[in-house]
């Protein structure tokens, strides 16, 4: 059993215990939770670009509109 030694706000294990890494459980875990991060940022990111094209767009029409009326 792993002894874990409480000093304040710190957590000891001692040089003794065999806990030597991460068990495959913790590892899967770790890998899940960035692969859902990973997904809500691909999604967020594929809403800016669509608003960036049609923001882009809608520069173009007021630049041409805005030419056209100095040719008036």
């Amino acid at each position: 059993m792993l002894k874990i030694v409480s000093i304040g706000k710190f957590l000891f294990i001692p040089k003794g215990s065999k806990h030597n890494g991460f068990t495959l459980v913790e590892v899967l875990a770790v890998i899940v939770i960035l692969g859902l991060l990973a997904a809500v940022a691909v999604v967020s990111a594929g809403g800016l670009i669509e608003k960036a094209k049609k923001d882009v767009c809608n520069f173009r029409v007021f630049l041409k509109s805005r030419d056209d009326i100095k040719l008036i």
